[in-house]
């Protein structure tokens, strides 16, 4: 059941107070078609970003904290 599966998470934190800027957490699975050479992959997560992410004339445009899932599918040969 556990085999073929991945997953990976980044904690990213401002170099001067530590908080949290930008959380990235992915779960994948694969599925190999013993038949064929080519393996199925899809992965599912999740990235959010601090709108503190930026400072100084880059951070002007960026009020808001970013929040996106991501659903990532693959053919592997």
């Amino acid at each position: 059941m556990f085999n073929n599966i991945g997953f990976e998470y980044t904690y990213d934190m401002g170099r001067r107070t530590f908080s949290s800027i930008r959380h990235y957490f992915f779960v994948d699975k694969k599925w190999p078609m013993q038949s064929r050479q080519i393996d199925f992959f899809m992965a599912l997560g999740f990235i959010w970003e601090s709108a503190k992410k930026y400072s100084g004339a880059i951070a002007a445009g960026s009020d808001n904290n970013n929040f996106h899932f991501i659903l990532r599918t693959n053919i592997e040969f």
